[in-house]
């Protein structure tokens, strides 16, 4: 079980957690995936928010980030 603890001020966060993707549609490139509850509760995230994804890369390492959109 994941536990989220909430502080106020910035924070470094690690979690890792393995999900699968799946085709979008069979006539589609995308591929979707399920986003795990412990950062659906993190981010607040409800049913019809969006997510910006913006891709970096540092010391050779790809990272992700995810904000969610209101």
């Amino acid at each position: 079980m994941w536990q989220l603890l909430y502080m106020t001020g910035p924070i470094t966060l690690r979690m890792s957690m393995i999900t699968k993707l799946t085709k979008a549609n069979p006539n589609s490139g995308s591929l979707r995936t399920t986003v795990p509850k412990p950062i659906l509760e993190l981010l607040d995230l409800k049913e019809k928010d969006s997510l910006e994804w913006a891709i970096s890369q540092k010391d050779g390492e790809i990272v992700v980030h995810v904000k969610a959109i209101k």
